[in-house]
């Protein structure tokens, strides 16, 4: 199954999970309110703002298409039980993937690696129940419309939050409605085989892209307008960049460049990279605050996406191989859940901690990163929360891959000879 997988892997997919990837480390430490009437930042920095949050819906798009490669693999293999290994793989992919979330303060919510182990679920599970194009695109466009419903209009406020009441844990960040519709899109998208068909889409994937302009734009304040980013505009303007940005690279990009090759890599190994290069920016926001009281905030945003990115650059292929390496152990799975609940332990400790800290100055657990002062014996509980939920999720990037493997020869079934 291993060397089969990677025969059938399509480089263009890599590549461009790899571009979406540098897009969100550079964008990261550049988020800015720019959705708050009255807030103006530099033109390149507004550009990253406006623009660069689409590359989500195209990482998604993109983890769409990899579950028709992945059935279709499966499916030259007739001792292999697809359906379990996924329906399991997805759960801990999901139940793991909390970890994720507890980096990045998003632990109410669907962020995008239990996004990725909910929409692969669904992509696969509409697929095996053998749903042709046009009852996908149907799917696709109900789960969108539903997303822009159940929202409503701007502006975005705590108050639409209250509104919605349970259904935000489906909607809110990475739920369910809207983003499984960037995965199935990628599906139909996918299909379209005739290349006159996929010629034509490119020019009109720019129309809809700039069309989708006239829109009203998104308006609201945070962290509510981050939580509920994917308005109508949001999601037309996806329809139609989306699609052109794969049938480009679907027809242009051929893998020869090093640099390519590389960028593909990154796409391969997309699970270290969305948790490590959280890790160097929240070390790097120590330096990042001198830079903002010398040169301002927007050379300290610039400075600390490019150098995360030169850091994972440099990175990524060492904490790869250091994996594969250990995986080697026979001891492997038994040391990295210690770890693992080590590091779980260690958090809830610390969240314990921070949660007296909080009640003793009568204020929210989530704002004490902002009201305390560093190099404070508070803000050492706040930083030691944030290490271990690091240690667990870097735990989780060596620990995933080793249960996929174990799960992927539990759903083999022996054949009638016994081989």
């Amino acid at each position: 199954m291993d060397k089969l997988k990677k025969k059938t892997r399509r480089p263009e997919l890599d590549f461009l999970r790899g571009v979406a990837l540098i897009i969100m480390v550079v964008g990261h430490p550049l988020r800015a309110d720019v959705w708050v009437e009255g807030v103006h930042v530099a033109l390149p920095r507004l550009i990253f703002n406006h623009y660069g949050e689409l590359f989500s819906g195209l990482f998604m798009f993109i983890s769409g298409i990899n579950v028709t490669n992945f059935l279709a693999s499966a499916k030259r293999n007739p001792q292999f039980d697809a359906t379990t290994f996924y329906l399991k793989s997805s759960v801990w992919l999901f139940a793991l993937g909390w970890t994720y979330n507890l980096c990045v303060g998003t632990a109410l919510y669907i962020d995008l690696i239990q996004a990725i182990a909910i929409g692969t679920l669904v992509t696969y599970l509409l697929l095996s129940w053998r749903l042709p194009t046009w009852g996908l695109a149907l799917f696709t466009a109900v789960v969108f419309a539903l997303g822009v419903h159940i929202v409503g209009g701007d502006p975005v406020t705590p108050e639409t939050i209250k509104r919605l009441g349970a259904m935000r844990y489906f909607v809110a960040f990475f739920g369910p409605i809207p983003w499984v519709g960037f995965f199935t899109f990628g599906v139909v998208v996918d299909r379209i085989k005739n290349e006159k068909w996929q010629k034509a889409l490119i020019p009109l994937g720019g129309l809809v892209f700039a069309l989708a302009h006239l829109l009203p734009p998104l308006r609201g304040v945070s962290p509510t307008v981050h939580l509920l980013k994917a308005n109508a505009r949001y999601i037309v303007q996806s329809i139609g960049l989306v699609p052109m940005l794969f049938l480009l690279s679907k027809r242009y990009y051929s893998g020869v460049s090093r640099i390519g090759r590389e960028i593909e890599y990154w796409g391969r190994e997309s699970l270290v990279f969305l948790v490590f290069h959280w890790f160097y920016i929240f070390l790097f926001s120590f330096p990042e605050a001198t830079l903002q009281h010398r040169f301002g905030d927007e050379i300290a945003g610039w400075a600390t996406g490019f150098f995360s990115l030169f850091i994972m650059a440099l990175t990524v292929r060492p904490i790869a191989g250091l994996r594969d390496r250990w995986m080697r152990s026979p001891k492997f799975g038994a040391r990295a859940w210690t770890v693992f609940i080590f590091a779980m332990i260690g958090w809830a400790w610390m969240l314990k901690k921070m949660m007296l800290i909080a009640k003793g100055q009568g204020v929210p657990v989530h704002d004490l990163n902002i009201s305390t002062p560093t190099l404070t014996p508070e803000y050492f509980v706040f930083f030691s929360k944030t290490f271990f939920a690091f240690a667990a999720a870097m735990t989780f990037c060596f620990l995933y891959p080793y249960l996929r493997i174990h799960l992927r020869k539990n759903s083999m079934h022996s054949s009638i000879n016994g081989s």
